[in-house]
């Protein structure tokens, strides 16, 4: 009874916000926004845009739009990172202290280790300015902002507005890790304030989505379950990369104030006129979302593989990866990460691209040494992404093991209703595949998804529903895209 409630009410809300994005009423994969279907494909900064007043962001928005992406990703306040966080260099996410601006009023006093402090009872109308402004610019681009309220502290709570000594409301002198799990009275009403805030200031806009926390299994993790078998810590040269090999699984007291900040969100939107959906990061790589632990409207993984779709394609709703990186500057990786990911019935995937730096909006700093890649190459190709997948019926679209009959090689295939299908191949020498499609006439293009030239083009007239593919790649990542005959 509870699901048929819950699928009647969501239906409502899609007809009376069919401007605002919202999950597609009729493929619950993707999205829509403005009438249309919609899958978010993006690449951009370390999620500072806003509350770093050194970096412009009307450059990065014109950028974006360039590049042909859609989807950005930013921290709305209560955190902010030290200069080399994670390996970060030119970090957005670290503004120098005088530089950081966030929904909080700014005192004319410094805590005695050198950070600002706040009052948490004023609002900085400055920062309301500023974020209204990128919104507003983000509209015009095209791009949909995920606004993320929270997130872990890591080792970074000291320089959190929330911090007591960093504001002068008296908040208690608590372990981070109550914050967001079993905070005390003080500071669940001023995390409930800021929600209230946030979502009353951003209701009039069309084009974002709420992310509840980033990572909150970092800070409060129940069950780890080992990713690879055969590896241990010990094997590790770095034991700091041990995080790869695990999946951390968000602790019960975690879940339950996810859920509380999501009550408070829908709550306060009940008195408003739009309805914005809701994003729960759910962990790294991929693991089976559990009904008792869903409390988003849609989720989103960090490093993500296939199996994060696959293993939640039957929740029916959009499966995105919102955070990439840690596999080495090489571009190459992120965009067959991207491919790889869409191709099994991703909805988003958003790149973290370290080329946007301060003085560098434009994304031109690709001789930075964080851990992950970007450049405006990479940015281009997922933009050719976007762009072939765009092609498709997005209403039909949905994964599909029945084109392929055997292939040499890894390979991912979608198709829709109207026999389009699009199959991504790994590289190879040589591509061999045995197709089976309906009989007809078909355009068949095999491209190079670095750089979008077409390798081979040929027209198959298919009987008996047969067809094979030979063609020699040289080891590149290839496309293979189907039409019918026009």
């Amino acid at each position: 009874m509870k699901k048929i409630i819950f699928v009647f009410l969501l239906s409502v809300a899609v007809k009376g916000n069919s401007q605002t994005l919202t999950i597609h009423p009729d493929n619950k994969h993707l999205f829509e926004y403005k009438k249309n279907p919609l899958i978010l494909i993006g690449s951009g900064e370390h999620y500072g845009a806003v509350l770093n007043l050194d970096f412009d962001f009307n450059k990065y928005l014109a950028t974006l739009k360039k590049d042909g992406l859609n989807v950005v990703r930013i921290f709305t306040g209560p955190y902010r990172e030290g200069g080399n966080a994670f390996g970060i260099t030119r970090n957005t996410l670290a503004p120098k202290p005088e530089m950081f601006i966030c929904p909080w009023k700014r005192t004319a006093i410094n805590a005695e280790n050198g950070e600002p402090v706040f009052n948490l009872e004023y609002w900085d109308t400055a920062y309301f300015r500023r974020l209204h402004l990128f919104m507003q610019q983000a509209e015009d681009a095209g791009v949909i902002v995920e606004l993320c309220l929270f997130t872990s502290y890591y080792d970074m709570w000291e320089k959190s507005p929330f911090y007591y000594k960093n504001n002068i409301n008296n908040t208690e002198n608590v372990n981070f890790l109550l914050v967001q799990t079993s905070p005390p009275a003080s500071y669940r009403r001023y995390q409930e304030l800021y929600i209230k805030k946030i979502v009353a200031e951003m209701n009039p806009y069309d084009n974002f989505y709420f992310e509840i926390q980033n990572e909150p299994w970092a800070d409060n993790i129940d069950t780890s379950l080992i990713r690879f078998e055969y590896y241990a810590p010990d094997e590790l040269k770095d034991p700091g990369n041990f995080w790869k090999s695990k999946f951390d699984i968000n602790s019960k007291t975690a879940i339950d104030w996810q859920r509380w900040v999501a009550t408070v969100i829908r709550s306060e939107e009940k008195k408003l006129k739009k309805k914005h959906i809701i994003s729960q990061n759910i962990g790294n790589f991929s693991q089976p979302v559990l009904p008792e632990s869903f409390v988003g409207d849609f989720v989103n993984f960090h490093y993500a593989v296939p199996e994060a779709v696959i293993q939640n394609y039957y929740i029916n709703t959009p499966v995105g990866c919102n955070e990439t990186g840690f596999s080495g500057r090489t571009d190459k990786i992120y965009l067959r990460q991207a491919w790889r990911f869409i191709m099994s019935g991703g909805g988003l995937f958003n790149h973290l691209d370290y080329s946007f730096t301060i003085g560098k909006e434009d994304g031109s700093d690709t001789a930075n040494t964080s851990p992950g890649g970007g450049s405006g190459l990479l940015r281009w190709q997922l933009g050719f992404l976007k762009k072939t997948i765009d092609k498709m019926d997005l209403l039909t679209l949905k994964p599909s093991n029945q084109i392929i009959t055997g292939a040499s090689g890894s390979y991912f295939s979608i198709a829709d209703k109207k026999n389009k299908a699009i199959i991504y191949f790994e590289p190879l020498e040589n591509l061999m595949a045995s197709l089976s499609l309906a009989n007809g006439k078909y355009n068949m293009r095999i491209i190079d998804v670095l750089n979008g030239s077409v390798i081979n083009s040929q027209i198959l007239l298919i009987k008996n529903r047969k067809a094979v593919i030979n063609c020699k790649t040289n080891f590149k990542d290839v496309i293979v895209t189907i039409d019918p005959y026009k």
